[in-house]
């Protein structure tokens, strides 16, 4: 499963011109963000949420299915990882589209940067090699807490500034 996962990205990621990099940047980052985000994060960590009234269990059970879904074991932990960065996006911005624009990012820059190989000479499974030292993980970690912290201080006043009260009260009855 993991060789057809491969085979179908290299497929999809094989980008000789800008044209073919942008077709990438539809077909690899913006619509599976949307698409992804709507099912996932709009449908299915919402009403996990209200059913079992623990965001974090329904953002964690959601993170993992997310995914499985995708059929790869070597990315499986970075992608609950997302699922759980992209959960907690959707539940402290309370947007579904702030979730689906930091989806977009995180596969833009990887197709971009895939891009970027090939035009160095590069081959796609060359590009697709994703094996970084465990000093960038442990800064991404740090400035991703700290995004965060910042992120959930704002957006909280934010949604307590524009959310009309019927809308705030109806919310906590569905989530308390």
């Amino acid at each position: 499963m993991e060789k057809n996962y491969i085979s179908q990205v290299e497929v999809m990621a094989n980008m000789s011109s800008f044209g073919d990099y942008l077709i990438s940047i539809v077909m690899i980052a913006l619509l599976p963000a949307f698409f992804e985000e709507t099912f996932f994060r709009g449908g299915m960590q919402n009403l996990l949420t209200r059913i079992l009234k623990k965001p974090g269990t329904a953002i964690c059970i959601t993170s993992i299915i997310f995914s499985l879904v995708h059929i790869s074991y070597y990315g499986f932990l970075s992608r609950v990882c997302l699922g759980v960065v992209l959960g907690l996006i959707f539940y402290y911005g309370k947007s579904l589209w702030l979730s689906i624009i930091a989806h977009f990012f995180n596969n833009a820059i990887a197709v971009t940067q895939m891009y970027v190989l090939m035009k160095q000479g590069k081959s796609v499974r060359e590009a697709m090699n994703d094996n970084y030292p465990i000093w960038w993980g442990m800064i991404a970690v740090v400035v991703l807490y700290g995004l965060f912290i910042i992120f959930k201080k704002y957006s909280a006043k934010a949604v307590k500034e524009f959310t009309e009260p019927e809308d705030r009260a109806l919310e906590e009855k569905w989530i308390a």
